[in-house]
């Protein structure tokens, strides 16, 4: 695996690091505000699409991210607007594909569909392992995370029944 497009690939690290910062600022924070990190995940995807195509981990990784954003509660009265730029960051690529302003990175052959890669530089065992380690690496991410939003909805629904039978102890029957 090489490198065809660098600009793509530092771009694409340079997003990463950004949206690292702002996530960490974001989880330090009373109030954090996201929208910079929300418009810096819709490019990324943009990038991603350039990498491996729309159609093979993007969409994975849209879902993901997608969760992670929505379990903010600032984000939640926005869902809509979190959506529709996330499909945006799917959408505007193969549009700007269908119009000639990119490379096409996808076709349809009999009985197959191909990707091509407008950043990468993709064969051999190396690409098989990008493609595992990409696909595993979204599994475990997303379930971690899923199970880390379930065990907090789960402390919370205990504290809150703690809380009802102390209540309902301090008060007299009858």
């Amino acid at each position: 695996m090489g490198v065809r497009d660098p600009v793509s690939v530092a771009t694409a690290f340079g997003l990463v690091g950004a949206i690292a910062f702002l996530s960490w600022r974001a989880g330090h924070s009373e109030h954090p505000r996201l929208g910079l990190a929300v418009c810096l995940w819709i490019v990324l995807m943009m990038v991603f699409t350039r990498w491996v195509g729309p159609f093979l981990c993007v969409p994975g990784l849209i879902c993901s991210v997608l969760v992670a954003l929505l379990s903010f509660p600032t984000l939640l009265q926005r869902w809509f607007l979190i959506m529709a730029g996330m499909l945006a960051g799917l959408v505007v690529p193969l549009v700007l594909e269908a119009l000639g302003v990119l490379s096409s990175t996808w076709e349809i052959l009999p009985g197959s569909i191909v990707m091509h890669s407008a950043a990468l530089e993709i064969g051999g065992s190396s690409a098989v392992m990008f493609l595992l380690v990409a696909n595993l690496g979204m599994i475990i991410v997303l379930g971690l995370f899923a199970r880390s939003i379930a065990l907090r909805g789960r402390q919370a629904n205990r504290r809150l029944e703690q809380h009802a039978w102390h209540l309902g102890h301090l008060l007299p029957s009858g």
